[in-house]
Parts: structure tokens; sequence; C-alpha cells
């Protein structure tokens, strides 16, 4: 069987042989941009957003409610991550949940900020 890295091509086949043909000048390769697959995408994106923007702040009134969110305790969370992660330990499910959160509407953003641009 012919050696691949040598350059011979008569055991490629299929996309193998499709792959070898477009990388072989530059102008060959054309590829779909799935733009309603990408633009549906980004909608769910935006609507997982919105919903847990939604979460976010439901978590934040009970918080209010219940006298444990406020100015300072916002203000003392913005000074430290640590301290932020070390009241979600201790704070019970509400801060856990509201961790959580944080990291999913983190990853999303990201992600969402990343395809977006």
């Amino acid at each position: 069987m012919p050696d691949i890295e040598l350059g011979t091509r008569e055991s490629l086949q299929g996309f193998s042989v499709l792959a070898a043909c477009l990388s072989s000048d530059s102008e060959l390769a054309v590829f779909r941009k799935f733009d309603e697959l990408g633009t549906r995408d980004l909608l769910y994106m935006q609507s997982e957003l919105i919903h847990l923007e939604s979460e976010f702040s439901k978590i934040e009134a009970k918080e209010e409610k219940s006298g444990q969110g406020g100015f300072e305790q916002d203000e003392r969370n913005m000074r430290c991550w640590e301290e932020l992660a070390d009241d979600a330990k201790r704070g019970g499910d509400i801060a856990k949940v509201k961790m959580d959160l944080i990291k999913d509407i983190r990853t999303l953003m990201r992600e969402y900020s990343n395809f977006h641009c």
C-alpha cells in the first residue's frame, strides 16, 4: 500500500480524496457557512441568557427579602471573588444556586461573544 505521507494518492478514498484536492489550492477550499443554523444557535443562546438573567434577578430578590443581599453585601463581594465563593459555600441553597448561575452565565456569555463577534 502506498505511503500517504510520501505523496502518493492511490489509497485515498472519499473525504480523504476531497480533502487532498481542496487543500491543494486555497481557492478550491469553499465551505458552507450554515448561516441559518448559526443564526438559530445565536437566538437560542440569547434566549438561554435571558432565562439565566431572569433566574439571577429572582435569586437577588430573594436575598434582598431575606436580608442576605443589598448594597453592602454586593460591595464586599465585588472586592473579592474568594469572599463571594466562600459565602456561596457557607450560605446554603440560595448562595449555591447564585454561584452556579454566575458560572453558567459567564460560560454562555463567553461562547456567545466568541460566536457573535
